[in-house]
């Protein structure tokens, strides 16, 4: 049919859903053909990400607009290139995955840090799928309950503790950490540039009675300028050991790295 050679632009509601599951697809083969971190396709690189990350990573970049945050046009809308790293471009996209079975418990933390600029927005969002809730049950939906801490300096900004709406949206300091939402972010549009803190934690993981699910596992992204001084390559002369159940990495320092990320 001609039909099919042709191109069409529609909009509403119901574009809404094959828009974000192309997107969605467009993420997964961002990382199932190797073009994270480095923004290069390399095949020693590729990988398959889990759900929950890519959840995070589309939330993570979206175009807040008039109303974002909110019920009515919620996260805002999706937007991969403010997110997908690739070479030239002046933002830096980090991600933190755990499966279940290394997930969280109650009271357990994770933490992480990252290097930040300045002069460009910070984001960070979790995201994680939820054990299903009791139907009709009264009170909170919500299973298991993991929060969202970005510490810079002395401030604490909680996830989902933001004010204002639109391209005004900010986090604050203080409030109370959200107990509804499975996706929890943080944003910063005029971030200090420095070392900032990502903290991840298990502040109620009962479960719903399957097996695996008193562990909770999640995905964390994180976008924001590109410090001053670039690291050139990662650590060489790698090794791993078996030491009491765990296992420990050594390698040789790399000048100007504050820190090493492991994520396969």
């Amino acid at each position: 049919s001609p039909n099919q050679a042709n191109l069409q632009t529609l909009s509403g509601t119901s574009m809404a859903t094959p828009a974000v599951a192309g997107a969605i697809a467009l993420i997964r083969q961002y990382f199932t053909d190797g073009f994270y971190p480095t923004g290069v396709k390399t095949a020693a690189n590729a990988r398959k990400p889990l759900g929950a990350e890519m959840k995070a990573l589309a939330t993570n970049g979206t175009a807040f607009m008039t109303t974002t945050p909110g019920n009515v046009t919620g996260w805002g809308r999706i937007w991969l290139d403010n997110n997908l790293y690739f070479p030239g471009d002046g933002r830096e996209l980090r991600t933190f995955a755990r499966e279940n079975d290394t997930g969280l418990a109650t009271g357990d933390m994770h933490e992480y840090q990252v290097q930040v600029g300045a002069g460009q927005e910070f984001r960070a969002t979790l995201a994680w799928y939820d054990p299903p809730g009791t139907p009709g049950a009264a009170g909170t939906a919500l299973v298991n309950n993991l929060d969202l801490e970005v510490v810079e300096g002395a401030n604490t900004y909680r996830g989902n503790v933001i004010s204002g709406t639109g391209t005004g949206a900010n986090s604050t300091t203080g409030g109370s950490a959200d107990t509804l939402n499975p996706l929890e972010q943080v944003r910063l549009t005029a971030p200090v540039a420095g070392t900032y803190t990502l903290r991840v934690k298990g502040t109620a993981v009962p479960g719903d009675g399957q097996p695996g699910s008193t562990r909770q596992g999640y995905g964390l992204v994180v976008s924001m300028a590109q410090c001053a001084t670039g690291v050139a390559a990662a650590p060489a002369g790698l090794t791993a050991s078996n030491s009491g159940g765990a296992v420990n990495v050594t390698g040789g320092a790399v000048a100007d790295a504050t820190g090493y990320q492991i994520y396969r």
